[in-house]
């Protein structure tokens, strides 16, 4: 179960002033700002696998950060998944070497929530993965 983040006395936003509420935009629409400072929101989220049971702390991934985990994993869904969980993880903070040795299900389980509160489906993963 994901536990958004964004009431006051929750958020979290690493090394700058957290994020406090959810963005609102006067009349409905928004700005180039507003839409941005989304990236920002630190989401704690619950990882529940057969494996291991706690709360993590998570930031929904931006498009560059997925263009940038594309390019440099050449192709490989393991390296994707490992560039992304580095950026989105907040707390605990991870190296390679730690992300490598983590098992593959829970590679799973904290990829699929970083997709989660990043906006991206599991349709949206299987189009990526065909095309």
């Amino acid at each position: 179960m994901v536990e958004d983040m964004s009431s006051p006395q929750e958020a979290v936003k690493p090394k700058e002033e957290a994020k406090t509420e959810p963005i609102k935009a006067v009349g409905n629409v928004l700005t180039a700002d507003e839409l941005i400072a989304g990236s920002d929101v630190v989401h704690a989220v619950e990882i529940d696998t057969s494996m291991i049971r706690g709360t993590i702390k998570i930031k929904p991934v931006t498009l560059k950060t997925v263009q940038m985990a594309t390019k440099a994993s050449g192709g490989d869904t393991s390296e994707v998944s490992k560039y992304l969980i580095k950026q989105a993880l907040v707390e605990p903070q991870m190296n390679d070497s730690q992300v490598d040795k983590l098992p593959i299900g829970l590679v799973s389980a904290i990829s699929d929530k970083i997709n989660e509160i990043s906006g991206i489906s599991k349709e949206m993963v299987a189009n990526a993965k065909n095309s």
